[in-house]
């Protein structure tokens, strides 16, 4: 019975001491395994650390490489802001010193002396003539038609403006070439004739020796005659009506007047065009022998011949 109880105690000692053996095993096991994946997880967290550290890394080079292209995008458009301002004040200083060439230029005394005068050319069965005056004025006559205008030098050529109209011409040896027609070319008259009277005519002997003289007009019934005199009188004769009258010259154009009444003209090519109506040209008679005795003693007879003739 005893030998029996010890074998029972042995075999629950055994079994007792198998279990608490098995239960250690086990526990060192999960310790095993625990470690293990803490490892691993911390593994894990260093590399996804590691990554992030990269991709920031990747940022702020990224964010540098930026900053790098913006810069050089500012530092081109100063350079391109800066060549713009540099053109523009080469484009300035080139205009203002073109300007004031031109200003020089114009306000030089007899700057343009070489191209003022008459120039005329054949337009089929008439001529038309035109006139540059010092003043920057023009006049162009063909046949009876007369057009006012004004002229300006731009660029070494001739610009002439009629009615609004401009058109550009070559002065080449005394001559005005059109740049749009080459073919028309008008050329320079000899003579001081038509030259524009100034307001110191006066002073200078024989100065109105070019506008002395007889005109007439067709005014479509009866022919009208003029005589201005060199004594600065004048007379006019419309069928057998006469009248007396004075005329002078101011600010370059031919003042004349009758019963009180003035009206002034442009002399242009031996022509007196009135600026009132540019249509009434009176047209310079052949040369008569005008003296101031004449023109004081006989100046209604010397028009009166004239409508006879």
């Amino acid at each position: 019975m005893k030998s029996t109880l010890r074998k029972v105690l042995a075999v629950a000692m055994m079994a007792a001491m198998i279990a608490c053996v098995g239960a250690g095993c086990a526990k060192n096991d999960n310790n095993t395994q625990q470690s293990s994946t803490t490892s691993a997880a911390s593994q894990a967290s260093t590399e996804s650390k590691a990554e992030e550290s990269k991709k920031e890394e990747s940022k702020e080079e990224s964010k540098k490489e930026e900053s790098k292209k913006e810069e050089s995008k500012k530092e081109e458009s100063k350079k391109e802001e800066s060549k713009e301002e540099s053109k523009k004040e080469e484009e300035s200083k080139t205009e203002e010193s073109s300007e004031e060439e031109s200003k020089t230029e114009e306000s030089q005394p007899g700057a343009y002396d070489a191209i003022v005068g008459v120039y005329s050319i054949t337009a089929g069965e008439q001529v038309v003539a035109m006139q540059l005056n010092a003043d920057l004025t023009a006049a162009m006559q063909s046949g009876e038609a007369v057009q006012q205008g004004t002229w300006t030098v731009e660029e070494g050529k001739i610009v002439i403006t009629f009615d609004g109209e401009a058109q550009s011409f070559q002065f080449v040896d005394n001559t005005l070439v059109s740049e749009a027609n080459p073919e028309m070319v008008f050329v320079k008259q000899s003579g001081e004739q038509s030259e524009q009277p100034t307001e110191n005519s006066e002073e200078e002997p024989g100065a109105y020796d070019a506008i002395v003289g007889v005109y007439a007009i067709n005014d479509g019934e009866q022919v009208v005659a003029m005589q201005l005199n060199a004594d600065l009188t004048a007379a006019m004769q419309s069928g057998e009506a006469v009248q007396q009258g004075t005329w002078t010259v101011e600010e370059g154009k031919i003042v004349i007047t009758f019963d009180g009444e003035a009206q002034s003209f442009q002399f242009v090519d031996n022509t007196l065009v009135s600026e009132a109506n540019p249509e009434m040209v009176f047209v310079k008679q052949a040369a008569q022998e005008n003296t101031e005795e004449n023109g004081e003693e006989n100046g209604e007879e010397d028009v009166e011949e004239t409508v006879d003739e």
